[in-house]
């Protein structure tokens, strides 16, 4: 962690830089559509007399922003998985829009109509270290959030990590650089801020190789990206799900 401070310390002075190849890169943005959301929960059928409720919040990533159809998402395709190892009958819902920061999850969550959640699915963090938000920030409105759920439910809270931005080509230097050790900052002070609690978890997004991964804008996942992720995030819901006993009705 001080390490990585430090190699951000050595990145301050190429913020000016950074901020006009931004700037023009908003300017060429490929403009992709979102797919429609469900403005309430939604049932898949399954066995079992116990209905898992899963809630996902965030940016655009949890949107499906690029996608056809919501159910390409990745936490559809992790629902999806789900059932074919436990087949429980499943309500669903997703509240979450392009930009949305870390500071947003709150009234998302509010939003939600939460009754009895049992996983909140979170993907949030690239629109933060895109305008710089503070660690203490960054990490307050972790902490907000995380008490903001156990107040209202004893849902099991699993946080998408961020991407390995430092990967991301189709952004140039030393924008790229500089905003793949900012997430990684922020991945950190994420990770730290919910390892030791029982009822979360931090899903770690390590690629070798991004490229087939990302949609057309070079900034967010393509399907193949949403299946891969949700694969991973279905592993720990059922892990999330063991634990809480759910997986025992079935």
């Amino acid at each position: 962690m001080m390490l990585r401070a430090l190699v951000w310390a050595f990145c301050l002075p190429m913020l000016p830089v950074c901020w006009l190849q931004g700037l023009y890169l908003r300017r060429r943005q490929v403009m992709m559509s979102s797919p429609t959301l469900p403005l309430d929960w939604t049932r898949i059928e399954g066995s079992g007399p116990k209905v898992v409720r899963v809630l996902g919040l965030g940016d655009s990533v949890m949107a499906g922003y690029g996608l056809n159809a919501i159910d390409l998402g990745c936490l559809l395709q992790a629902l999806s998985e789900i059932q074919k190892t436990k087949p429980v009958p499943i309500a669903w819902r997703v509240v979450a829009e392009k930009g949305a920061k870390a500071r947003a999850l709150v009234h998302q969550f509010e939003h939600a109509k939460m009754a009895a959640v049992d996983i909140v699915v979170v993907s949030v963090g690239v629109n933060d270290v895109s305008s710089l938000t503070s660690l203490l920030k960054w990490q307050r409105a972790i902490f907000d959030f995380v008490m903001t759920v156990r107040q209202h439910t004893q849902a099991h809270i699993v946080f998408i990590g961020l991407p390995p931005m430092a990967q991301f080509e189709q952004l140039p230097q030393p924008l790229r650089g500089v905003l793949g050790v900012r997430a990684r900052l922020l991945d950190e002070v994420l990770k730290r801020s919910v390892e030791g609690l029982l009822f979360a978890d931090h899903l770690s997004l390590s690629v070798s190789t991004i490229g087939p991964l990302m949609a057309a804008d070079g900034y967010h996942p393509s399907e193949v990206g949403h299946h891969l992720i949700g694969a991973q995030l279905a592993q720990v819901c059922l892990t999330a799900l063991a634990k809480r006993g759910e997986a025992k009705s079935v």
